[in-house]
């Protein structure tokens, strides 16, 4: 997992600016600070693939943070990056308020791939991780596509949660 920052103040109020509020200025910010922690890891991926949104949640939205981030980012590192091959097929509640067990059991066979990504390094952008749920089986998703690494890229990480699987 490669994380720009941790998810407290300022910077928690900036992601709500920007994922709940619709200030894609500030979404520019933070493409900034993650694109700058990417070049400092000197990573190598093949293809970057934004964390999805349900269809339904993506259309009230009106965008998806993530796809946001993954062009932004796309452009800088020039890495080609898809927003249709990893999808959010199944619609689960807002995870705000669930424990770390809540949130695995609800988004459990929430993903598909379209396409086999045999032997590619991908890169997985989200704004935010916090107990590692999505992450984690958005990984699976992939790896049981073929992949050959998931590494997960994120603007803010919270404190005090449980790394696992992802890298």
């Amino acid at each position: 997992m490669i994380p720009a920052l941790t998810y407290e103040f300022p910077v928690d109020q900036l992601i709500k600016a920007f994922k709940l509020h619709g200030r894609l200025h500030v979404g520019r910010l933070l493409a900034e600070l993650l694109i700058d922690a990417v070049n400092q890891r000197q990573r190598r991926f093949d293809l970057l693939l934004p964390m999805p949104l349900h269809a339904w949640k993506r259309w009230r939205r009106g965008f998806n943070q993530a796809e946001l981030l993954a062009e932004d980012l796309s452009r800088a590192i020039e890495i080609p990056t898809s927003r249709h091959v990893l999808r959010q097929v199944r619609q689960t509640q807002a995870m705000k308020s669930l424990n770390a067990s809540e949130r695995r059991a609800i988004i459990t066979d929430a993903f598909i791939t379209t396409q086999s990504l045999a032997g590619l390094r991908i890169a997985l952008i989200d704004d935010v991780v916090t107990t590692m749920a999505t992450a984690n089986e958005a990984t699976r998703i992939i790896k049981a596509a073929g992949a050959q690494s998931v590494t997960v890229l994120c603007v803010a990480r919270t404190l005090g949660t449980d790394q696992t699987r992802s890298e």
